[in-house]
């Protein structure tokens, strides 16, 4: 979890398995809603994957909207044509 002023925002994926080419949905939860909109700011960084290799890196700006508690942001991963297994 990671800590936003008045705020605590979650990360989550619907799923952990995507075919290269394809893009993973993350969705950022924040506890409690605001009057107005919020931006949160995520950096990808590589674990089992490499950023331009594997999946598009970079940093990523995910706006929840006023009176709501979630927003998303797609990470496209790349075809590579490498026969990877699970990443």
């Amino acid at each position: 979890m990671f800590k936003v002023p008045h705020r605590s925002v979650e990360l989550s994926a619907l799923t952990n398995r995507v075919s290269e080419g394809d893009a993973v949905r993350i969705t950022v939860v924040m506890t409690g809603t605001r009057s107005a909109d919020t931006s949160v700011e995520l950096h990808t960084f590589d674990g089992s994957g490499t950023a331009g290799t594997d999946y598009t890196g970079g940093t990523y700006s995910v706006t929840i909207a006023a009176g709501q508690t979630e927003g998303h942001v797609d990470v496209s991963t790349i075809d590579n044509g490498d026969v990877d297994g699970d990443k």
